[in-house]
């Protein structure tokens, strides 16, 4: 909780995996928390083997809140990290503006990451990411499961109670 690792596969190359970042990534009891997990799952499936297990991906979790909010509809789109961040979060604008200048200057030139060593301007931003997805994961988690505790509580107390509708 108080440590953030950030892997250079890039640097490391296949043998981060063998020397345990397969293990980590792949354990069933170890919760991955990330956003929009697709692109990393297929790179990490096809470049290296890896089968992520027990991932909880932020913007699901966010479309599936939405969803439930709205009686069934779907977003239009899906919210960015960064917006994810600014509604369930609230987090300061300043650290928004740092995230999204490391990325703003990462796509005006994608060979920055290719240098080594690793910019200090990205650094800062991807450690940030990694901080604020872990924080993400409770409020999101705790929306989602709201109306699940709401179901079970009226189930506890069904017979308690006497109701003839046992569901409520």
């Amino acid at each position: 909780k108080s440590h953030i690792f950030l892997f250079d596969i890039f640097l490391l190359g296949p043998q981060a995996f063998k020397n345990g970042l397969r293990m980590v990534l792949e354990d069933k009891s170890i919760l991955k928390v990330m956003h929009d997990c697709r692109w990393i799952s297929d790179c990490l499936f096809h470049q290296y083997g890896v089968l992520l297990c027990n991932v909880f991906d932020t913007q699901v979790a966010d479309a599936l809140q939405f969803s439930v909010a709205t009686g069934g509809f779907l977003p239009h789109r899906v919210c960015t990290l960064q917006e994810c961040l600014m509604q369930h979060l609230k987090i300061p604008s300043k650290w928004g503006d740092t995230m999204r200048r490391g990325r703003r200057m990462a796509s005006e030139n994608p060979d920055v990451w290719f240098l080594r060593p690793f910019p200090a301007f990205l650094l800062k931003p991807l450690a940030l990411e990694a901080m604020y997805l872990l924080q993400l994961h409770s409020p999101l988690m705790d929306n989602l499961m709201s109306d699940l505790t709401a179901v079970v509580r009226d189930y506890l107390n069904a017979y308690r109670t006497g109701s003839e509708d046992h569901l409520g």
